[in-house]
């Protein structure tokens, strides 16, 4: 046989243009993964899950969580909702071979911002800004003489404003360990009194009610009281102590006092020691939204770098 040159021809001219497609296919495939990082897409990862984190930690640790609690969950839901709805859409671009990167980096950087937003939110709720709304929402009391008005007259105070003369009974002051130092000092008004025999003599009301507290401010014994603004001479108002567990320990120790002194105690409040509950109030809700904004920066940087480290290794590994 005498081989045909143009059989020979007709053969391999679509291999070689097949092979040509394939080799521009691949290069064009690498160029695309290739492709430097937008900083945009970036930039919004860290926009949007600053806002979400914003709009989670607000409503877990603010007013909105006090005065309306549906409301608040619903907004927590909202972001929870757009978070799943973002991991469909990655997920379902990537299975499609589609550009999935920025849509993969943003539902993960949003799913960070919903757990930070809501633990840390939750978190300063129960430390701190609870207290402030509870307070507030309760009685408010002037003029209180601790020597002859009651405690189960004032069960719904929050804020106390006493007489003249008030003051904390730092010399009596008893201290209660278990694990902390749980710190108890009488309100008491004037000087109090001893019996001829020895002992102090019961104030008027006949039991001793009204009291401040403080933990880790006292000493090992209640030797050295300082919690509060009990330094301070024009200090004559209290706070009303709205822990429930750290209550439990105060009563130990004022019972521990009692017994050590002989005198009632039959309904005890507790307060912490201040000038004015009013500038107090004010600065818990002043520091949670400085807390708010210094965890919104750091939110925001935080998500700039896990967005940034998300486009790199996605890029790596070879992801549109």
């Amino acid at each position: 046989f005498c081989e045909d040159p143009s059989f020979g021809n007709v053969k391999t001219a679509p291999t070689r243009e097949a092979m040509k497609f394939s080799a521009e296919t691949n290069h064009l495939i690498e160029k695309r993964l290739r492709q430097v990082l937008q900083p945009l897409e970036i930039l919004l990862c860290a926009v949007v899950t600053s806002l979400e984190f914003w709009i989670v930690y607000w409503s877990r640790c603010f007013s909105l969580r006090y005065t309306d609690p549906p409301t608040a969950w619903l907004l927590v839901l909202w972001c929870l909702t757009a978070c799943i709805a973002l991991t469909l859409v990655a997920a379902m671009k990537y299975r499609s071979g589609k550009k999935s990167r920025a849509w993969i980096a943003i539902a993960l950087t949003m799913w960070a911002g919903l757990v930070c937003g809501y633990s840390l939110g939750d978190r300063y709720w129960y430390e701190h800004t609870v207290n402030y709304y509870n307070v507030k929402g309760m009685a408010s009391y002037i003029n209180i003489d601790p020597a002859t008005d009651k405690g189960e007259s004032y069960m719904d105070a929050g804020t106390m404003y006493f007489k003249e003369d008030s003051r904390v009974q730092k010399e009596t002051a008893v201290a209660f360990r278990n694990g902390m130092t749980y710190c108890v000092a009488p309100i008491m008004r004037h000087v109090q009194e001893s019996k001829p025999g020895g002992g102090p003599v019961a104030p008027p009301s006949g039991t001793v009610d009204f009291w401040a507290v403080g933990v880790d401010c006292c000493g090992k014994k209640g030797e050295t009281f300082t919690c509060g603004e009990v330094g301070t001479s024009l200090a004559r108002s209290g706070l009303r102590l709205m822990d429930g567990t750290a209550r439990s320990m105060f009563l130990l120790g004022v019972q521990e006092w009692s017994a050590g002194t002989g005198l009632p105690v039959r309904h005890p409040v507790f307060f912490h020691w201040v000038a004015d509950p009013i500038i107090t109030l004010e600065g818990i809700v002043s520091a949670a939204w400085e807390d708010l904004w210094l965890r919104l920066f750091g939110c925001f940087v935080g998500s700039l770098i896990m967005a940034f480290v998300l486009h790199l290794g996605l890029q790596k590994l070879r992801v549109l």
